[in-house]
């Protein structure tokens, strides 16, 4: 085994969780997709944060989440509105269809992610938490 095959592990799995996901989520009637989901995720946990900030969080650039933050605020779940403090900045607030999207989409996360680790008892769980917040908690500069 080398490094390309751990990343082409890393990726398999990542494969297979966006399918679970989007197969549940279709099952459960509702548009959406991941990126949206997350948006709505965090908002919900921290409403009226920086896009900017919101970027960050998603390990995106900013350019890429405004296209997903145009769809949602068009479709009624999330606001944006200028920082009274800056103006070049906009602050993202999540509404209350956002907030009961993102309790739907949470419940098809919830069983996506269950049956994908499934396969894994509560000790492997917890390795694999660390390994995987190991390398993602390593500052590469980017």
């Amino acid at each position: 085994m080398n490094d390309n095959d751990l990343m082409l592990g890393v990726f398999r799995v990542a494969r297979l969780h966006s399918r679970l996901f989007h197969s549940t989520l279709d099952s459960s009637g509702v548009d959406g997709n991941m990126h949206d989901g997350l948006i709505l995720h965090i908002l919900s946990e921290e409403d009226g944060i920086a896009q900017k900030e919101l970027a960050r969080r998603m390990h995106i650039r900013p350019q890429s989440l405004t296209g997903a933050l145009e769809k949602l605020e068009k479709d009624g779940f999330i606001e944006r509105h200028r920082s009274e403090s800056d103006k070049r900045e906009q602050i993202v607030y999540i509404t209350e269809p956002g907030l009961e999207r993102e309790k739907i989409q949470a419940k098809v996360r919830d069983k996506s992610v269950e049956k994908l680790f499934a396969v894994l008892d509560k000790e492997e769980k917890k390795e694999l938490y660390k390994l995987l917040d190991k390398i993602a908690s390593q500052d590469l500069g980017l």
